[in-house]
Protein backbone atom coordinates (compact mmCIF):
# COMPACT_ATOMS: atom_id res chain seq x y z
CA UNK A 1 0.00 0.00 0.00
CA UNK A 2 2.76 2.38 0.59
CA UNK A 3 4.77 2.00 -2.79
CA UNK A 4 0.72 2.65 -4.28
CA UNK A 5 0.54 5.72 -2.08
CA UNK A 6 3.80 6.68 -3.19
CA UNK A 7 3.71 6.25 -6.84
CA UNK A 8 0.27 8.07 -6.75
CA UNK A 9 2.16 11.07 -5.37
CA UNK A 10 4.87 10.91 -8.07
CA UNK A 11 2.40 10.09 -10.51
CA UNK A 12 -0.03 13.10 -9.91
CA UNK A 13 3.51 15.56 -9.65
CA UNK A 14 4.45 14.44 -13.27
CA UNK A 15 0.34 14.99 -14.21
CA UNK A 16 0.73 18.59 -12.38
CA UNK A 17 3.68 19.73 -14.49
CA UNK A 18 2.45 18.41 -17.79
CA UNK A 19 -0.59 20.03 -17.79
CA UNK A 20 1.35 22.95 -16.90
CA UNK A 21 3.04 23.10 -20.14
CA UNK A 22 0.97 20.81 -22.19
CA UNK A 23 -3.43 20.89 -21.60
CA UNK A 24 -5.38 18.31 -21.87
CA UNK A 25 -7.64 16.25 -19.94
CA UNK A 26 -7.26 13.20 -17.82
CA UNK A 27 -2.97 13.80 -18.51
CA UNK A 28 -2.97 11.91 -14.85
CA UNK A 29 -3.74 8.67 -17.19
CA UNK A 30 -0.97 8.93 -19.48
CA UNK A 31 1.33 10.18 -16.73
CA UNK A 32 0.61 7.03 -14.99
CA UNK A 33 1.34 4.87 -17.86
CA UNK A 34 4.19 6.04 -19.11
CA UNK A 35 5.63 6.18 -15.55
CA UNK A 36 4.83 2.52 -14.93
CA UNK A 37 5.11 0.99 -18.16
CA UNK A 38 8.80 3.15 -18.36
CA UNK A 39 10.16 1.79 -14.53
CA UNK A 40 8.71 -1.94 -14.71
CA UNK A 41 10.10 -2.55 -18.08
CA UNK A 42 13.35 -0.94 -16.99
CA UNK A 43 16.62 -1.80 -15.00
CA UNK A 44 14.69 -2.44 -11.65
CA UNK A 45 11.87 -3.41 -12.48
CA UNK A 46 9.95 -1.66 -10.77
CA UNK A 47 8.60 1.84 -9.54
CA UNK A 48 10.05 4.29 -7.18
CA UNK A 49 7.56 3.07 -4.80
CA UNK A 50 7.84 -0.24 -5.43
CA UNK A 51 11.93 -0.34 -4.84
CA UNK A 52 11.46 1.76 -1.34
CA UNK A 53 9.46 -0.90 -0.11
CA UNK A 54 11.64 -4.04 -1.97
CA UNK A 55 9.56 -5.20 -4.62
CA UNK A 56 9.88 -5.68 -7.78
CA UNK A 57 7.83 -7.00 -10.76
CA UNK A 58 9.01 -9.75 -13.42
CA UNK A 59 7.59 -12.46 -15.48
CA UNK A 60 7.38 -15.86 -14.86
CA UNK A 61 10.99 -16.66 -15.03
CA UNK A 62 12.27 -13.89 -13.61
CA UNK A 63 13.58 -11.13 -16.38
CA UNK A 64 12.04 -8.33 -16.72
CA UNK A 65 9.11 -7.38 -18.59
CA UNK A 66 9.50 -5.40 -22.29
CA UNK A 67 7.51 -1.89 -22.45
CA UNK A 68 4.30 -3.67 -24.40
CA UNK A 69 4.19 -6.15 -21.80
CA UNK A 70 4.54 -3.26 -18.96
CA UNK A 71 2.04 -1.14 -20.72
CA UNK A 72 -0.66 -3.91 -20.60
CA UNK A 73 -0.29 -4.77 -17.42
CA UNK A 74 -1.00 -1.07 -16.54
CA UNK A 75 -4.20 -1.11 -18.67
CA UNK A 76 -5.21 -4.08 -17.55
CA UNK A 77 -5.21 -2.24 -13.76
CA UNK A 78 -8.14 -0.12 -15.02
CA UNK A 79 -9.99 -3.93 -15.88
CA UNK A 80 -9.54 -4.79 -12.43
CA UNK A 81 -11.09 -1.21 -11.33
CA UNK A 82 -14.35 -1.49 -13.35
CA UNK A 83 -15.35 -4.89 -12.46
CA UNK A 84 -15.77 -3.98 -8.95
CA UNK A 85 -12.20 -4.10 -8.12
CA UNK A 86 -12.55 -8.31 -8.25
CA UNK A 87 -9.03 -8.32 -10.15
CA UNK A 88 -7.16 -7.39 -7.30
CA UNK A 89 -8.72 -9.82 -4.15
CA UNK A 90 -7.81 -12.81 -6.64
CA UNK A 91 -4.58 -12.19 -4.88
CA UNK A 92 -5.76 -14.02 -1.91
CA UNK A 93 -7.26 -16.89 -3.61
CA UNK A 94 -3.99 -17.53 -6.37
CA UNK A 95 -1.03 -19.51 -4.78
CA UNK A 96 1.29 -17.11 -6.73
CA UNK A 97 -0.47 -14.13 -5.01
CA UNK A 98 -1.02 -13.08 -8.98
CA UNK A 99 -3.76 -10.56 -9.43
CA UNK A 100 -5.99 -10.32 -12.49
CA UNK A 101 -3.19 -7.96 -14.35
CA UNK A 102 -0.55 -10.18 -13.49
CA UNK A 103 -2.21 -13.27 -14.64
CA UNK A 104 -2.91 -11.20 -17.88
CA UNK A 105 0.46 -10.59 -18.80
CA UNK A 106 2.00 -13.61 -17.07
CA UNK A 107 4.27 -11.61 -14.45
CA UNK A 108 4.55 -11.80 -10.50
CA UNK A 109 5.31 -9.49 -7.97
CA UNK A 110 8.08 -10.62 -5.98
CA UNK A 111 10.51 -9.48 -2.64
CA UNK A 112 14.24 -8.10 -3.77
CA UNK A 113 15.17 -10.93 -1.49
CA UNK A 114 13.41 -13.68 -2.47
CA UNK A 115 14.66 -12.22 -6.27
CA UNK A 116 18.04 -12.42 -4.94
CA UNK A 117 18.17 -15.72 -3.51
CA UNK A 118 16.73 -17.53 -6.83
CA UNK A 119 19.18 -15.98 -8.92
Amino acid sequence: MAALLIDFLIVMLMSMIISAHIPFPYNWIFSAWIYEATQVSGPYQATIGQRIVGIKVCNTRGGSLPFAEASLRHCCKYISLLIACWGYPLILLDKRKQCLHDKIVLSVVVTEESFQAAS
